[in-house]
């Protein structure tokens, strides 16, 4: 079978230019395909990678050929040393994930910096702000987008160093952590418990045991968020499923997984969480713009599907698909000439989403800003270590019909 790399990409430009000015781009991403983070229960399967923070593939194959970095130091992890059999850390960005990040960088170039003339045709670290969680995939995701977005044959070569702006990932907010904020994790584990979720596992059931038959786990161990995990990454990179796992029982996990990732977010108060503080950065980053502040034009932000899927929600667009790897949600704001507005447009994988309130896909800052003010959680430390449980089952459940 052959490895196809779905880049979901494009962005449109369906109004008239003429008199609206692009004045800020930011960029909210989950990184690219990886090796499983939590797999399966036999070693069978082993993963080998060539690369590494220092080189990047120059083919999408798993055994690919690389292209050295000049850097201070080269990590390469023991061969099985490892969570995984083989020579690659586990959630370890691969190939085919840098290679969906590059062609992500590329057609940014061809948008903002070819077509639109907006972003500058050098990096510039003045105008460009780069923010990533303190993970290697989503660092390496960073690395590879922007070779796509200034080649080699612009200012940032390969060799040179780019300002990556991260922090600790336990305290980091711009994903749902709920090492952070234990709240998160305390209306997850209430849902885990009410009796609509049970009664959903219930329905299950016959596919919970053929797993743990197949897997000769326990049922306590079976979860089907990572199960759907170690197949996905199997199928995008052309790797037998185990034995007793046929493409129905994959398509049975993946259904559920899927639901099971949009359960936790259907409920508003557990999305505002999750994102709400990176939506406060955001904002204040168009206010400072608007108010000619700042003088950033491009802000980038490398994070994980915990990233994308709340910040979706919070804005009522989710879909409950689980994001894909470079799964990307775009932030335009634009000023109209003719009636002196300030316009906000989010795209979500290459299409323009509307807002609930909004006219158009090309929503009144004034409005955006009065819905991202109320996402925003108001004493956030103080509610995140509340035990308070209110109406949180029945609403979310409402939420999630």
């Amino acid at each position: 079978m052959k490895v196809e790399i779905i880049i979901l990409l494009g962005i449109f430009l369906s109004f008239n230019l003429a008199t609206k000015e692009l004045q800020l781009l930011q960029v909210l991403t989950r990184h690219g395909d990886r090796t499983p983070i939590f797999p399966l229960p036999s070693k069978t399967v082993s993963w080998y990678c060539k690369l590494t923070d220092e080189t990047y593939p120059t083919t999408s194959s798993m055994n690919q050929n690389t292209t050295k970095l000049n850097r201070i130091h080269k990590r390469i992890y023991i061969e099985d040393r490892e969570l995984l059999a083989g020579n690659c850390s586990a959630g370890q960005l691969t190939s085919i994930g840098a290679q969906q990040h590059y062609q992500m960088g590329l057609q940014f170039r061809q948008t903002y910096i070819k077509n639109m003339k907006f972003l500058p045709d050098q990096f510039d670290s003045n105008l460009i702000w780069i923010r990533s969680t303190d993970i290697p995939r989503t660092r390496d995701s960073v690395q590879n987008n922007f070779r796509g977005l200034y080649p080699p044959q612009t200012s940032l070569s390969y060799d040179e160093v780019f300002p990556l702006y991260t922090v600790d990932f336990d305290f980091d907010w711009i994903y749902a952590n709920s090492v952070l904020c234990p709240r998160i994790g305390f209306l997850a584990q209430n849902l885990f418990r009410s009796s609509e979720w049970i009664n959903h596992m219930t329905q299950i059931q016959t596919l919970t045991e053929e797993l743990m038959e197949i897997f000769n786990v326990s049922e306590s161990e079976i979860s089907y968020i990572w199960i759907n995990d170690d197949l996905t990454c199997r199928k995008a990179h052309n790797i037998s499923f185990p034995d007793g796992v046929t493409t129905e029982i994959a398509e049975q996990v993946h259904d559920e997984a899927q639901w099971e990732l949009a359960a936790i977010y259907a409920y508003q108060e557990v999305a505002n969480l999750s994102i709400g503080l990176l939506v406060r950065d955001m904002i204040q980053a168009m206010e400072a713009s608007i108010n000619k502040t700042s003088e950033l034009k491009y802000l980038f932000y490398s994070a994980h599907d915990s990233s994308v899927a709340p910040f979706l929600q919070a804005y009522n667009v989710y879909d409950g698909i689980i994001i894909a790897y470079a799964g990307h949600i775009v932030l335009e704001l634009y000023y109209d000439e003719d009636v002196q507005k300030y316009y906000v447009q989010m795209i979500y994988n290459g299409n323009p989403l509307q807002i609930p309130g909004c006219d158009s896909t090309y929503c009144d800052f004034d409005f955006f800003q009065s819905v991202s003010y109320q996402i925003i959680p108001q004493n956030y430390e103080a509610l995140c270590h509340s035990t308070s449980n209110e109406d949180f089952l029945d609403d979310f459940f409402w939420n999630l019909n």
